[in-house]
């Protein structure tokens, strides 16, 4: 019981393994943070619990987190922007070199739905080509860029680890 009538009032400082705390993610931490505040006001009516530091550092992390992103982001744009911009020319002259293919098609007496159908094997063939290859292209570059110098720090120059996933698949399906 805290009131003026005390004549002591007790402080006690608590001490955190760090290594343990690093194991925790950002929102664990808060979350167990917030249950040791809420445990410790429930049983000890009129306590306070100051973890204010640990707490705000979080949120600055967080918020570095937040401002790390947005130029990946932006470049992220400007990347997709670029390759449909590249995408859209190919298509275009892929489109100018067909045309002649398909006069000659046409005055052979081939019809537009047979037509159609011949430039959508083709297609469906190239696409499933695309997306059976496309995952295992993209894992490969992922593992090799723990050979690159920005990682050699975390991966100590070994192979980012990664995981065969059904995503990768069917994000490969789905743009196909």
């Amino acid at each position: 019981r805290t009131d003026s009538a005390t004549l002591v009032r007790p402080l006690w400082f608590m001490t955190v393994d760090k290594e343990r705390l690093k194991e925790w993610s950002m929102p664990d931490t808060r979350l167990r943070l917030e249950g040791f505040t809420n445990e410790i006001n429930q049983n000890m009516p009129g306590a306070s619990v100051s973890t204010g530091v640990v707490l705000g550092l979080i949120n600055d992390v967080e918020r570095r987190g937040f401002f790390a992103r947005v130029p990946l982001l932006l470049l992220l744009a400007v990347l997709m922007v670029t390759v449909l911009f590249y995408l859209s020319m190919m298509v275009s002259g892929l489109v100018q070199s067909r045309e002649r293919d398909a006069g000659l098609l046409k005055t052979r007496g081939v019809g537009t739905l047979h037509l159609l159908g011949i430039y959508a094997v083709e297609g469906l063939m190239m696409t499933s080509v695309a997306v059976g290859l496309a995952p295992f292209v993209a894992m490969g570059a992922v593992a090799l860029a723990g050979k690159l110098p920005y990682f050699s720090d975390t991966t100590g120059g070994d192979l980012l680890p990664i995981e065969v996933r059904p995503a990768p698949f069917l994000l490969a399906l789905g743009v196909g």
